[in-house]
């Protein structure tokens, strides 16, 4: 028998909810007696509550402050504030709940990327937690950190009125999202492998059952235009500022596509937006291709997944239109590939180099 259970408002995991909880909705638990107590220090005062599954939707960690006295089981896991830090668990509320700290479990824990998508206790304590004075930018750190917590008071103070608007709990947590690599102090390129993770590759990795996962679908233009644009920005990078890169889909199906890149002179170069063009069949655009490399293109890509052919000034990917093949974070592991050949070819001297 616990007197501190029958006394209390017990808090299903289904009511457990992102950054902030209403009590108010909340009754007791249904009878005084339990198997085993738990841990009864975590059922009031400034604390942090958080579900050990993982969403499998939006592959996030769902924690929440709250310090109204509430009982749970222990599918919800507990970290207790002193009174002092209570900012402190507001940050970290705020955090957790963060795409950041999903990709991190996935990363580092071992049951999420296995068995089921969950983080136990221990590796929960293993999430990376640094305070500002520990991060490249302190400063700038400090004062993201005052923006979260002021974030989940604002959530909290306001939280019916928030909830009357359907998608209010999705923009709260996309302005964590972009505090929380502020904060890090995450790069583009950091931030676009996190983002296509947790959209792409974690609910792919943990699929609904019957359900065939979306990044083994076909792409679209709207991801294609994406992916193109990510590939070109690191690319020119590599290049002299006289030098400028267009792109464009020449020929595709449903299976594969041609994917073509040309070196200009920025003078004489037009701002040329990415383009597609379904005109001319693929097998027409790969004997095109074949004849300029006077030699034939082995036809079975399905072993190969992406094809590289440098030709003068022009570069042809061959790619499977698999949505997964056209993710930005593809763009950035391609772009690698790309230029790892360059560098190739040019130290052979295959090329001349228009390498900056």
């Amino acid at each position: 028998e616990s007197r501190i259970i029958a006394g209390c408002k017990y808090l299903p995991i289904g009511k457990l909810t992102p950054v902030s909880i209403d009590s108010t909705q909340l009754t007791p638990f249904v009878r005084p007696t339990v198997a085993r107590r738990g841990f009864e220090g975590g059922f009031g005062g400034p604390r942090l509550l958080v579900s050990r599954s993982v969403r499998t939707a939006s592959m996030r960690l769902k924690a929440a402050y709250i310090e109204e006295p509430v009982t749970f089981q222990d599918i919800i896991q507990v970290i207790v504030a002193p009174t002092e830090e209570n900012e402190r668990a507001k940050f970290m509320a705020a955090v957790l709940n963060s795409r950041l700290a999903g990709w991190y479990s996935f990363h580092g824990t071992a049951s999420f990327g296995v068995y089921r998508p969950e983080v136990k206790q221990a590796e929960l304590l293993k999430l990376p937690m640094p305070e500002p004075e520990h991060l490249a930018s302190p400063k700038n750190a400090l004062s993201v950190r005052k923006k979260l917590v002021d974030l989940v008071d604002h959530y909290h103070n306001n939280r019916e009125k928030a909830l009357s608007f359907s998608d209010e709990e999705n923009h709260i947590l996309h302005k964590i999202d972009l505090l929380t690599y502020a904060y890090f102090g995450l790069s583009d390129k950091e931030i676009t492998l996190i983002e296509d993770t947790a959209k792409h590759i974690l609910p792919a990795n943990q699929p609904s059952p019957n359900l065939f996962p979306e990044l083994w679908q076909m792409t679209t233009g709207k991801e294609r235009e994406a992916y193109a644009s990510q590939l070109v920005a690191s690319l020119s990078n590599w290049f002299d500022e006289d030098r400028r890169l267009s792109i464009r889909l020449v020929a595709f199906n449903k299976d594969f596509g041609v994917l073509r890149l040309r070196l200009h002179d920025a003078a004489s170069a037009k701002e040329e937006a990415y383009s597609e063009s379904s005109n001319t069949p693929l097998s027409e655009e790969l004997k095109i291709i074949s004849r300029a490399l006077k030699k034939p293109i082995a036809q079975n890509f399905g072993s190969m997944l992406d094809t590289r052919i440098f030709i003068g000034d022009t570069l042809f990917l061959i790619k499977p239109m698999q949505r997964r093949f056209w993710l930005k974070s593809t763009a950035l592991a391609d772009v690698d590939d790309i230029t790892s050949d360059l560098e190739t070819m040019i130290a052979t001297g295959a090329v001349r180099s228009a390498v900056s």
